[in-house]
């Protein structure tokens, strides 16, 4: 198992943001005693990204901007939602050449975040060439049906289908 891990500088209004808009859930949440937020479990789907605070002074965990991938079943869903909440859209919604439809956003606390859903099939055949690309064809085929079958398991599972909370 592996958990990404994102340091932000406006992590509460981040992880507003993550659950109000796009839907992830929030697990844990630990603060320090200035009230920092020092670990926060976010979940989507059946995993888990973990953010906290930068703090005054780089700590071994922060590395910079991060960019958070989303797999979700409506990009355009979730993009009137993010435009509706007034969030910077720093790529438009569009149709990739590689067979995904996305757009990308940046949080409050400045991370990126990519929302995507996969397409029937790439627009463009030379991409998918094996000796392009070994063990895309799998991949995909994993992508459709993640989110065709959307496993319900784990403590922070959310319908992608039901509107955010908030």
């Amino acid at each position: 198992m592996s958990r990404p891990c994102a340091t932000n500088d406006r992590v509460r209004p981040a992880i507003r943001f993550l659950t109000e808009t796009l839907g992830l859930t929030v697990g844990e949440v630990t603060h320090g005693a200035d009230g920092q937020v020092v670990h926060a479990e976010l979940g989507w789907r059946n995993g888990t990204i973990m953010v906290s605070s930068r703090g005054k002074e780089p700590g071994p965990f922060d590395t910079g901007r991060a960019c958070l991938y989303l797999v979700v079943e409506d990009p355009d869903g979730a993009h009137e939602r993010a435009v509706a909440a007034g969030a910077e859209i720093v790529m438009p919604l569009v149709d990739q050449d590689y067979g995904s439809r996305e757009f990308a956003t940046r949080e409050p606390g400045g991370q990126r975040v990519v929302a995507s859903a996969p397409t029937s099939r790439p627009r463009s055949p030379q991409l998918c060439r094996p000796e392009l690309c070994p063990g895309r064809r799998q991949l995909r085929q994993a992508m459709l049906a993640t989110v065709a079958g959307h496993r319900e398991s784990g403590p922070f599972t959310r319908r992608t289908d039901a509107p955010p909370s908030g």
